[in-house]
């Protein structure tokens, strides 16, 4: 039972106690980075819709990232383990 648990749980206490107040401080954490990120991207839209040259802008960088990360995936290289 041990090998399930994470390495930071204390062995005295509550093991599900423990593991739903992490999971909890993980929800919380996830949300408000989430929040955070609506925010910002609210806060940025009206530089973005302003020309709408930048939707094309935006629609090319979108697309580059895109190629990028299927190359990135087609061919991934040789990594080497340290």
């Amino acid at each position: 039972m041990a090998a399930f648990l994470p390495p930071f749980t204390s062995p005295g206490d509550s093991a599900m106690l423990q593991s739903l107040s992490l999971g909890a401080a993980f929800v919380g954490i996830a949300a408000a980075s989430d929040c955070a990120y609506v925010l910002m991207a609210e806060l940025a839209r009206p530089a973005f819709v302003a020309h709408p040259r930048n939707a094309t802008i935006g629609r090319a960088v979108t697309a580059l990232v895109y190629f990028g990360l299927g190359l990135c995936t087609a061919f991934p290289g040789v990594r080497t383990s340290r």
